[in-house]
């Protein structure tokens, strides 16, 4: 038995003669537009094809990795909101709109991410199961106003929901190196394991969960859903995509201090780049974002330290973000107060306050990246001169 919340869950594994269903192609998940997006199933009824041991690993794996978990959902959210389906439910719920709202939406998701990565979704008495019924009841309520007011159309259907467990494992699953993820292809099936869990809490249908069937059939459909539904809206995103983009990013960067480290073209080509993609012509600022970023990420991978303090640095500023920590505390100050001394807004309670510990650690390495970027820069002129003295020298010979 699996101890967890006080209580005493059976550790259940999947039986020989349990048929697994699920969608193989992107054709098969797309039949799901039309399906409501919860099939009231209890969260109390275990499904047959449970392993909960197996399911509880994803603790060690949040702990090992939980900065590259987050920078990958960082550039799956992004690149998400290309997607119209994906991106009304926002605009329709104002929730998204600014950088405050999103500062305070996206601190929940946070939050609740957390729960479910740490906690035990199968138990009623834990913290991570209570997260995810609240949200099953937020995608209800906000199915049946939009509904209510926009007939016609399923919305935050069972395809819709599919395509959301795209967002928290595409990168870790098609590109986990490139976002220091280095472990066996069995580890990364667990985690693809636990997302088939965390989809059936949510009450989406075995038939269309995208995790239904494991990595492998995962990760084609993935491929699929990219090219044929995520590059062309991309190539030409709706309307709202700047100012709920635009409103995303502003509040990724109050984690920083205000200091702009992230952009959208920026994150859009880390996107690129982790799909062995060519991306558009970026800005002299964009290209320093992105290979800043590319540069922690090689940090992360060759530095184990490093790694270490990049993911302590994350989930200690979840906790401080998400107020788990009681009173949170100023990461530069030590103060213990209800409001950040360092805080951009001096409206804004610390719960939900600039400073944090990955804000530091995450622009700690940048005299290291300039520096080096100095150098090369540096050296780079002097092969020019060099070439352009070794020409000028062959011309005067051969005059």
């Amino acid at each position: 038995a699996v101890q967890s919340g006080g209580q005493h869950m059976p550790t259940l594994q999947l039986p020989r003669d349990v048929m697994l269903d699920g969608p193989r192609s992107l054709a098969d998940m797309q039949q799901g537009i039309g399906v409501d997006g919860d099939t009231g199933i209890s969260p109390l009824q275990l499904p047959s094809w449970l392993d909960m041991s197996r399911c509880l690993k994803v603790k060690k794996f949040w702990e090992d990795h939980a900065f590259s978990l987050g920078l990958a959902w960082h550039c799956s959210l992004l690149i998400n909101f290309s997607v119209p389906r994906l991106l009304c439910p926002l605009v329709w719920t104002h929730g998204s709109d600014t950088p405050q709202r999103a500062k305070q939406r996206y601190r929940i998701t946070g939050e609740n991410l957390m729960k479910w990565h740490t906690g035990n979704i199968w138990d009623p008495a834990d913290p991570g199961f209570a997260s995810l019924q609240s949200v099953r009841k937020i995608h209800s309520g906000v199915r049946g106003k939009m509904e209510a007011q926009q007939p016609g159309t399923k919305w935050i259907s069972m395809y819709d929901l599919a395509c959301v467990q795209h967002e928290f494992i595409c990168y870790v699953s098609l590109a986990p190196q490139k976002f220091g993820v280095h472990v066996d292809e069995s580890v990364l099936e667990d985690y693809i394991f636990f997302w088939k869990c965390v989809g059936h809490q949510l009450g989406i249908d075995d038939k269309f969960n995208l995790c239904s069937l494991g990595k492998a059939n995962a990760d084609k459909i993935m491929k699929e859903f990219t090219t044929s539904v995520l590059l062309p809206n991309v190539a030409n995103p709706p309307p709202h995509f700047d100012l709920i983009a635009g409103a995303y990013i502003d509040s990724v960067n109050l984690v920083t201090f205000g200091f702009p480290l992230f952009s959208v073209r920026s994150t859009l080509a880390l996107c690129f780049w982790g799909l062995d993609l060519a991306c558009g012509p970026l800005s002299f600022a964009d290209t320093c974002r992105f290979y800043y970023l590319r540069f922690l990420l090689i940090l992360a991978a060759w530095f184990p330290f490093f790694k270490r303090w990049l993911n302590g640095a994350s989930i200690a500023s979840m906790k401080q973000l998400c107020g788990l920590n009681g009173l949170a505390q100023c990461p530069v100050s030590g103060a213990r107060a209800v409001q950040c001394p360092h805080s951009l807004d001096a409206s804004e309670a610390i719960s939900v306050s600039s400073c944090n510990s990955l804000g530091l650690a995450l622009l700690m390495p940048l005299p290291i990246f300039l520096g080096f970027a100095w150098l090369v820069s540096l050296a780079l002129g002097m092969l020019l001169q060099w070439s352009l003295f070794t020409l000028v020298f062959q011309l005067a010979e051969a005059n």
